[in-house]
């Protein structure tokens, strides 16, 4: 997660506290070898808190 926060402080003036709060709706996707995030022009009508790979 340093990596979405040094992005966001790179963009907006937050606040170390605000910052861990804004981090904290995140949650870290890590793909298996050979897997892709979707094609450009799709979509994914996965949930948030449906934990399933897409």
């Amino acid at each position: 997660m340093q990596e979405l926060t040094a992005y966001i402080q790179n963009f907006f003036a937050v606040a170390p506290d605000e910052l861990e709060i804004i981090g904290s709706k995140f949650l870290p996707l890590e793909l298996e070898k050979g897997d892709f995030f979707l094609p450009q022009g799709r979509y994914c009508q996965r949930k948030t808190t449906d934990k399933r790979p897409v």
